[in-house]
C-alpha cells in the first residue's frame, strides 16, 4: 500500500481526504498544533519554520509517495493584517515542501488558488497572466512560481472548495447553515462570481491525478457554471430545505468591514484538466457535497 501525506490534515481539505483515502493509502498527516496530535496517531508536527533538513528527517521515516499540500492561512484578511507570516507559511514553507518532496522521491501536489487574477476577464485558463490583489493571493502565486522552480514535477491545482466541516466549524457551507437554521438574515455578495467545487469532487479529482503517472504543471478544477456567492448560498438553502428569503444580495465593493482587495471574478476554466483526466466538469448543483 502506497503512503500519502497531507499537510494541515485537521483542516476541512486535509481531513476529507484523509478520510476518503484512507482505505486506499496509508494515510500520514501534519498538524500545527500538539492538541491536534490525539485525532490521529499517523499525524506529526511541522511547523512553517522547520529546516529543510529537519522536515526531510521527519518526513524520511514514513517515506511517503506523495505529499498533498493543504496547509495555507486562507483568511484573506488575516493575510492582509500579518504580511510577514502569510508569506512565511504560504510561500516559503510551501517552497520547502517541494524541495522535500523532490529529494524524497515523493510526487508533490500543491492546492492553490482561484484568487490569483485580477478578476476583469469572464473566465481564466492556465496561461492567463497571474494579476493578484491581495496578501493571500500573492502568497500563492508566489508559491506556484517558487514551487515549480524547486521541484519541476510538481502537480499545481489552482480551484475553490466547499464542504461542511467535521466538527461543525465556521466554514462557508456552515456559516450558511447554521445562520439559516437560526432564522438569521446573511448577505451574499452578487457582483463577485466564481466557479466552485464539493469537497467530494474535489477529492475523486485528486485521486485521478494520484493515478496518472505523467500530471506535471498547473490545472484548473472547477465546477461547469459560473454562479455568484449569493446564488451559491441559495443553492445551499436549497439543498438543505432552508429559507432563501433570508438570503440578502450584498455588493463586495460596498463592504467597509472588508481590508483586503477581492477579484470580481474568479471562474476558471476546466478544458485542461477535462482532457486530462478523460472527464466532464459538473456544476456545483450537481455535485455530491
Amino acid at each position: 500500500m502506497k503512503t500519502i501525506f497531507i499537510t494541515g490534515i485537521s483542516g476541512n481539505l486535509g481531513n476529507y481526504l484523509k478520510i476518503e483515502f484512507k482505505n486506499k493509502y496509508k494515510i500520514y498527516g501534519s498538524v500545527n498544533q500538539k492538541k491536534n496530535l490525539t485525532k490521529g496517531k499517523n499525524h506529526l508536527i511541522i511547523k512553517h519554520y522547520f529546516s529543510l533538513k529537519k522536515i526531510i528527517t521527519i518526513l524520511k521515516n514514513i517515506s511517503p509517495d506523495y505529499i498533498i499540500h493543504c496547509a495555507a492561512i486562507t483568511n484573506i484578511e488575516k493575510c492582509e493584517i500579518n504580511e510577514k507570516k502569510c508569506y512565511l507559511i504560504n510561500s516559503f514553507f510551501s517552497k520547502k515542501l517541494a524541495k522535500a518532496a523532490k529529494l524524497l522521491g515523493s510526487k508533490f501536489i500543491y492546492i492553490s488558488t482561484d484568487q490569483l487574477y485580477n478578476g476583469n476577464k469572464s473566465i481564466y485558463n492556465e496561461k492567463d497572466k497571474l494579476d493578484p490583489l491581495n496578501n493571500y493571493a500573492k502568497s500563492k502565486a508566489l508559491a506556484e512560481k517558487l514551487i515549480t522552480q524547486s521541484n519541476p514535477l510538481s502537480l499545481i491545482l489552482r480551484l475553490s472548495f466547499i464542504g461542511s466541516s467535521f466538527d461543525n466549524s465556521n466554514n462557508f457551507i456552515d456559516f450558511v447553515i447554521n445562520n439559516l437554521k437560526s432564522k438569521t438574515k446573511i448577505q451574499g455578495f452578487d457582483d463577485v462570481n466564481f466557479t466552485p467545487v464539493s469537497l467530494n469532487y474535489l477529492s475523486k479529482i485528486i485521486l485521478k491525478f494520484i493515478k496518472l503517472k505523467n500530471a506535471n504543471g498547473i490545472y484548473n478544477v472547477s465546477s461547469k457554471k459560473i454562479i455568484s456567492k449569493y446564488v451559491l448560498c441559495r443553492t445551499i438553502a436549497a439543498r438543505y430545505n432552508l429559507n432563501q428569503n433570508l438570503i440578502l444580495k450584498s455588493k463586495v465593493t460596498q463592504n467597509v468591514l472588508l481590508k483586503a482587495i477581492r477579484p470580481k471574478n474568479m471562474s476558471l476554466d476546466a478544458k485542461k484538466m477535462e482532457k486530462k483526466l478523460n472527464l466532464k466538469s459538473k456544476s456545483i448543483k450537481n455535485m455530491v457535497w
